[in-house]
């Protein structure tokens, strides 16, 4: 998976690989410095320990994915990922975290903790700030306030109307209003 990451990096600052057959020692020419930066961001999603581990090595960011919010899991995977990033040298607050609303599942059991999605404006406003005070340096913003439509969650039904751009803007706006400046 590095050698992926390096072929992608290289790729990203326009350095020709052809073939790319690379092992040979991990050729001269490819970088293995990912502190400085790359044209090419590099996050990372998911809460395997792998991908943790991986994050604060390599990452410029992580977008984890649960069942449910759970505040307590997420430090504990964050606390992983700042970890291993101080232990390769590389500052904890340098790796970004994308916070976003959660959909009901019906396949992911709920454990106690578990934080139920909101539904309103004021519910969702209040999930992001939280994911703010977790260190969020962006949000993946829905609008399950705004009666959308079932495409809102991803949702696709065969003839159904979708809900349009418009409506889609108009939320995102409130959202927007809603939460001020500072996020």
């Amino acid at each position: 998976a590095d050698l992926s990451l390096d072929v992608v990096e290289d790729l990203g600052h326009r350095r020709r690989i052809v073939g790319v057959q690379v092992p040979q020692a991990l050729q001269p020419g490819l970088r293995r410095d990912r502190a400085e930066a790359r044209a090419i961001p590099l996050w990372f999603g998911g809460q395997s320990p792998i991908v943790l581990r991986r994050t604060g090595r390599l990452a410029d960011g992580w977008f984890p994915y649960y069942g449910y919010f759970h505040e307590e899991k997420i430090r504990a995977d964050l606390e992983v990922i700042h970890a291993t990033a101080r232990s390769v040298g590389r500052d904890p607050a340098a790796i970004g975290l994308e916070g976003s609303i959660y959909f009901v599942e019906e396949a992911n059991e709920r454990t106690p903790g578990d934080r139920l999605p909101p539904v309103t404006l004021d519910e969702c406003v209040e999930y992001a700030l939280g994911w703010k005070a977790l260190g969020a340096t962006r949000y993946w913003v829905t609008a399950p306030w705004a009666d959308i439509g079932p495409d809102e969650m991803g949702v696709r039904d065969a003839g159904h109307a979708k809900s349009g751009v418009d409506a889609r803007l108009e939320a995102l706006r409130a959202f927007k209003d809603a939460i001020g400046p500072d996020f």
